[in-house]
């Protein structure tokens, strides 16, 4: 089972989208979602209970998604 911290990353492999968790409360998790692929954002931060974030993750995302992700939101 995936460990969810503030501040990480994570990935549903599908879609291409990367969730940054900004705050877990309790079985609260907010996040802000980034499109892989564009780096694209709408910057506002959602909220989904844990048992639902965790069926839609995959898994933590790379560091080679993260840097990708980092210049492309760099280039906007």
């Amino acid at each position: 089972m995936l460990d969810l911290v503030v501040g990480g990353y994570y990935v549903d492999r599908i879609r291409r989208i990367a969730r940054k968790v900004i705050r877990i409360d309790g079985q609260v998790i907010e996040f802000i979602s980034y499109h892989l692929d564009t780096g694209n954002c709408d910057g506002n931060p959602y909220q989904s209970l844990r048992t639902d974030f965790m069926r839609w993750v995959e898994r933590e995302a790379l560091p080679s998604e993260l840097t990708d992700l980092q210049s492309r939101l760099m280039g906007q």
